[in-house]
């Protein structure tokens, strides 16, 4: 079943180009050169570049059975397939264990198996039109990690139009009931190091936890897919971390 659905995603077309993760011929090594070189072509055309690194609360177990059998409707997944993929995503339960003592069993309603085969495909299929919330910034995924960004030759024009488009994707994720970690989700502001950054940055997204929108912190790195990414490309950061 995973390489019929995944053979039939890729003839169709129907993955986001720049989702890296549990794809063939698709890895780390070219999320980080898709974006790394988005953003040195953005340096010299002079241009300033957020970056804004999401993390999502439990991604995998967050998945809501309903909205992603709707999903593969939509791309074309129907009939006996679906009911097939309904039947093996629902009436599932489980139990919890602490010190022997086991609790009674309840059905789980979210999440696609993990450790199964078709777990990490169904989350890809799950989050791949995340980039629909959004015309005017750049995504890259590598499954749960959502990485966006945008460019633009004037601070006040960057922080504006980043702040209006990451209110669209708060809205994708509020309707897909995935939950944003404000605290562990970053952003970094990449210009060249001769160029000064003279106005502070405030970008925000929807926070679950406090129920309104909060900033993001912004960082001078990043960890990113296992690399330290700075806000000059300069890599001192990883190279002292090796």
């Amino acid at each position: 079943m995973y390489t019929r659905l995944k053979s039939f995603f890729e003839i169709n077309g129907l993955f986001y180009e720049s989702q890296y993760g549990f794809r063939e011929k698709h890895s780390t090594q070219h999320a980080l050169i898709d974006i790394v070189n988005r953003i040195q072509k953005n340096m010299e055309k002079g241009m300033f570049s957020t970056g804004v690194f999401i993390d999502l609360k439990k991604a995998f177990d967050t998945v809501d059975h309903k909205i992603l059998l709707d999903k593969l409707y939509r791309y074309g997944i129907r009939g006996i397939m679906l009911e097939w993929f309904s039947s093996y995503l629902k009436g599932r339960s489980q139990v919890t264990q602490i010190d022997g003592h086991v609790s009674s069993k309840e059905l789980n309603p979210c999440g696609v198996l993990q450790g199964s085969v078709l777990g990490p495909l169904l989350f890809v299929i799950y989050i791949t039109d995340i980039h629909k919330s959004s015309d005017k910034l750049n995504f890259f995924l590598f499954a749960d990690d959502t990485t966006i960004l945008f460019a633009h030759k004037n601070l006040k024009v960057l922080e504006q139009v980043v702040n209006s488009e990451l209110s669209k994707v708060s809205e994708w994720l509020i309707v897909n009931k995935l939950t944003l970690n404000i605290k562990k989700s970053n952003l970094v502001i990449f210009c060249p190091s001769q160029k000064k950054i003279g106005k502070e940055i405030s970008t925000k997204m929807y926070d679950h936890s406090a129920n309104k929108f909060c900033s993001l912190d912004r960082k001078d790195f990043v960890k990113f897919l296992g690399i330290l990414i700075d806000c000059n490309l300069k890599w001192k950061h990883h190279i002292d971390f090796i």
